[in-house]
Formats: C-alpha cells, sequence, structure tokens
C-alpha cells in the first residue's frame, strides 16, 4: 500500500483472513473454499446468506451467481451488507470462544472500517495507530 492511501475494512480484512486460515492461495477457489467451509460450519445454511458480502469485504474472487447478487444491490446497499454480514460473523465468532479484535495499524482505516469497528456484544476491540496520526 502506498503512503497517503487506504483500503475500505484493511484491519477486518486482515483479522477475517486470519480467522479462516485465508492466506495467499495456492490453486484459484482456494480461499473462496475456507470462506464457505467456515462460514458453513458456523452458520449452517445461512451461510450462503453472508456469502457474497464477508467475500466482498476481503476481495475474494466468488463464482458468477454470487457477483451478481452484490451487483444488483449496489452502493451504500453492499455495504449495509457487509457490515450486517461482518457483525453478525464477529457476533458468532465470540459465541464460540473468547475473542478480541485486535486493529493494527488504525491510522490507514478508512471510513468504512471506523464504521464497522462498533463491536458486538461480547468482542473486546483495541487498536493501535501511530502518535499524531488522525484518530477515529
Amino acid at each position: 500500500m502506498s503512503f497517503g492511501h487506504t483500503v475500505s475494512y484493511l484491519p477486518f480484512r486482515e483479522s477475517l483472513s486470519a480467522a479462516f486460515d485465508i492466506g495467499e492461495p495456492e490453486f484459484e477457489g482456494e480461499a473462496w473454499k475456507l470462506l464457505t467451509d467456515g462460514l458453513t460450519r458456523l452458520f449452517g445454511d445461512e451461510a450462503e446468506e453472508l456469502l457474497p458480502f464477508i467475500a466482498t469485504l476481503l476481495s475474494l474472487p466468488m463464482p458468477d451467481s454470487h457477483a451478481q447478487r452484490i451487483e444488483a444491490l449496489r452502493g451504500l446497499s453492499v455495504g449495509h451488507q457487509i457490515y450486517r454480514s461482518t457483525y453478525r460473523l464477529m457476533t458468532r465468532l465470540a459465541q464460540e470462544r473468547p475473542t478480541v479484535l485486535a486493529l493494527e495499524d488504525w491510522h490507514w482505516a478508512d471510513a468504512s472500517s471506523a464504521e464497522q469497528r462498533t463491536s458486538p456484544k461480547g468482542i473486546r476491540s483495541q487498536t493501535w495507530h501511530r502518535r499524531n496520526s488522525r484518530e477515529h
């Protein structure tokens, strides 16, 4: 990332990628499978409802059927669904085990990340940022 630029949801991308063991995929579709399997384990049949929005947050390529669903919503509706889906996911993770959401380099956070920072019940959220950087 270059200086002065932000990436939407970057702190959450890093945390959720780690939660689902999504690193650099070795083959196409590996990250999608890891996300699908993880959400299915947590939500059962409800995982399908969250998949396209969590995948969008993570910038994962997705099957056309899910991509079309995202395209149909456009703009603020997609942002709202990403927020809603991420909130539900964080809540479910906290129900499974004690959860701390550690958000490093918060000085790089964009407005959408700042809005997403509202922690569900049961999650401890902590941000770290450089001194004299902008605060959220």
